[in-house]
């Protein structure tokens, strides 16, 4: 996927935390991937451990 996607970047609209949870608001553009469309609007919670992310869930 990335390799296909050289431009993909994501800005960063919104960011929250609670806990050991990050929430984002995410603008992503640049993916090339069959199946996902070349630009999304997105939240994405990251659970955090330690410094080290642990789980990812994104919602688009």
């Amino acid at each position: 996927m990335f390799d296909n996607s050289p431009e993909l970047h994501c800005d960063i609209l919104n960011r929250m935390s609670v806990g050991d949870w990050v929430i984002d608001e995410e603008k992503l553009e640049g993916l090339h991937a069959q199946g996902f469309p070349e630009e999304a609007h997105a939240v994405v919670a990251y659970s955090v451990s330690n410094g080290q992310i642990t789980f990812v869930r994104m919602f688009s």
